[in-house]
């Protein structure tokens, strides 16, 4: 009985409403800018400037050695632009919803539909996922592409195709 329920195509969409819903409510309530903001801001600042340092202003360089360049230069892209955060944050929150749709993907070619209901439901309540796209974190670009690279691994056949796939991600 629960096995037929949990089958059903519309169960799918409905969660799949439903998390919609709940993102959208997540994303209102956490709209202001949080997180790394004062490592992760500088540093871009310093890319733009043309030196990987959040001391970018000082006459000596000083490099960075704490964090990576990855997040930074997503960063630096966007501040290129402009100064507001709201790019940022409106990227991210779209790379959240491909990362929820690839791993759909991912678990329909491998458990069907009951297994996206099943994710589906659990997803449903967790909101600490969706409240890291809000803010200047890396995870949520960090998942896009792990939910890329497990796309990629499940779904192309082998070949130097899948190969340079999987080693951009």
């Amino acid at each position: 009985m629960i096995a037929e329920r949990l089958s059903s195509l519309r169960l799918r969409n409905i969660l799949l409403a439903a998390n919609v819903l709940m993102g959208v409510l997540v994303v209102y309530i956490f709209r202001t800018a949080h997180g790394d903001l004062g490592d992760y801001l500088p540093l871009a600042d310093g890319i733009l400037h043309g030196t990987y340092s959040m001391w970018y202003r000082l006459p000596v360089d000083i490099p960075d050695t704490f964090r990576n360049p990855g997040y930074p230069l997503f960063l630096a892209l966007f501040r290129a632009i402009g100064p507001d955060l709201l790019w940022v944050q409106a990227a991210q929150v779209l790379l959240h919803a491909l990362s929820v749709l690839l791993i759909l993907r991912i678990v329909g070619r491998l458990g069907g539909l009951i297994a996206q209901n099943i994710f589906l439901l659990l997803l449903l309540p967790s909101i600490n996922v969706l409240y890291f796209s809000t803010g200047i974190y890396p995870e949520t670009p960090t998942m896009f592409f792990a939910c890329l690279f497990l796309w990629c691994d499940t779904g192309m056949r082998n070949g130097w195709k899948r190969h340079v796939w999987m080693a951009l991600c």
